[in-house]
């Protein structure tokens, strides 16, 4: 194959295929995601049929440990919509939005703040009601 012929299959065929994957903003999968110029990162990993993550900056983050690990089989998503606020659904449980500050990562959810549900973007809020059919 041609020198060519290969940098056009990765322009027009590979290229195409990694921005439609950020296009979407909700995270189904395992991987490593660098978001908003890289100021947001977002690790996922499913080993032994549980879905583990960690969210953060390059200086920190938080996350579920293995024992908070959930079934990687339950509906879950991430949702980041901005560098400073992620959400988060798993299973039947609440919704979690996390926000990222200059020196933390907060935690909430809609069982401790009922009212988050209220401020959630709405393809947060459809996605989670799809879920929980």
């Amino acid at each position: 194959m041609s020198h060519c012929l290969r940098i056009l299959i990765v322009v027009f065929v590979i290229l195409p295929l990694y921005a439609a994957q950020e296009d979407s903003p909700f995270i189904l999968k395992q991987g490593h995601y660098r978001l908003f110029d890289d100021s947001l990162r977002i690790d996922v990993a499913v080993s032994g049929g549980k879905v583990t993550y960690t969210i953060g900056t390059d200086r920190f983050s938080g996350g579920t440990s293995p024992r908070e690990a959930f079934e990687a089989d339950t509906p879950w998503f991430l949702y980041p919509e901005s560098s400073t606020r992620v959400w988060i659904y798993y299973g039947a449980g609440p919704l979690h939005l996390v926000t990222v500050t200059k020196s933390e990562v907060v935690w909430d959810n809609t069982n401790a703040t009922p009212g988050l549900l209220r401020v959630a973007p709405k393809p947060v809020v459809d996605r989670r009601n799809t879920n929980t059919k």
